[in-house]
């Protein structure tokens, strides 16, 4: 009788997955039915939540040996991501099903949308992530602007629920550099501000930011991830000519500025001492000489009482490279 009702809730789970259009959050919660779907709100009973993983592991595991059971490895798979998102087994079954199958962009999106379920639930899980990677590197014909902008807000969904997600901030970098020319450029320079305002503890989103900024850079040097990949979105600080370094030690300039005075704000957020010092870094390596006009912000940081930080005493150092002193 149990078996028959935790198969019933395995099939019922399944049809959520795939089939509902909205599911804006996936629960784990006390409650007296197996399942509940209200509004795009699903609540999936603790009880039946840890009887249900093992359950539809040991049937994933029996049928794996059977070859003519590929339909009910397909549910349960879709499933199991869900439940446990961390087992590689699952999200390698999946890719090894879809490899040599030519994918159309409803199927792409399919799977895409059934792997963003698991960051619902367990945001910290670096498996959905490398899986929609591994998706758009094997069907780039496919990729639209709509597909792009639902793995942006797929990252956003993670970073959010766990600031320190060094999993979803590097699949957000990886998209940038990979499919950037379906991503607006200035709407995520104005993004990544907006963010590192609400988040000055956190390091990673202004690690995304320098990466907006020098993406030039990395354009104009040639570098990619990969071979075949789109290119870099065209950016303020590119040009034809060789006033492109001018414009990008010009938006360096105006990045040292802004973190200066955020800094002024939250002395105490040592994320914000390190990001400067990745700019004065980045100054140095490419002799941007011009960073001491800087020089009034700069020094207005020494007003600053905590000076016991030792990120302050290495942005002194790199400050005194160019003559400016804190």
């Amino acid at each position: 009788m149990v078996t028959q009702s935790l198969c019933d809730t395995l099939y019922h789970l399944h049809s959520i997955l795939t089939k509902k259009k909205v599911l804006d959050s996936i629960t784990i919660l006390q409650m007296d039915e197996p399942l509940v779907l209200e509004c795009g709100h699903l609540g999936i009973n603790s009880t039946t939540f840890r009887s249900l993983c093992p359950y539809a592991t040991e049937r994933f595991d029996t049928l794996e040996r059977c070859p003519d059971n590929n339909a009910h490895l397909d549910m349960l798979s879709a499933v199991l991501i869900l439940l446990n998102p961390d087992d590689a087994r699952f999200w390698v079954y999946r890719r090894r099903k879809m490899k040599d199958v030519v994918m159309d962009t409803a199927q792409l999106r399919a799977e895409l949308w059934l792997a963003g379920h698991p960051v619902k639930l367990k945001p910290k899980s670096g498996e959905p992530f490398q899986h929609c990677r591994w998706l758009l590197q094997q069907n780039p014909h496919l990729v639209t602007s709509v597909i792009v902008e639902t793995q942006l807000q797929m990252c956003l969904r993670a970073s959010s629920e766990y600031a320190h997600n060094y999993y979803s901030w590097n699949y957000r970098l990886w998209l940038f550099r990979n499919v950037g020319s379906l991503i607006d450029y200035e709407h995520e320079l104005k993004w990544s501000a907006g963010w590192i305002k609400m988040h000055v503890s956190e390091f990673s989103g202004m690690n995304y930011r320098f990466n907006l900024l020098i993406s030039p850079v990395y354009n104009m040097a040639g570098h990619s991830e990969s071979p075949g990949t789109m290119k870099l979105p065209e950016s303020p600080v590119m040009a034809q000519d060789g006033s492109a370094r001018k414009k990008l030690g010009q938006a360096i300039v105006s990045e040292i500025i802004w973190i200066c005075e955020l800094v002024r704000f939250y002395p105490d957020h040592e994320a914000l001492w390190g990001y400067l010092k990745m700019l004065f870094l980045f100054c140095d390596t490419h002799k941007y000489e011009y960073v001491k006009r800087c020089k009034p912000q700069i020094s207005a940081v020494q007003k600053i009482k905590n000076k016991h930080s030792d990120m302050f005493w290495d942005t002194v150092i790199i400050g005194n490279l160019f003559g400016i002193g804190l």
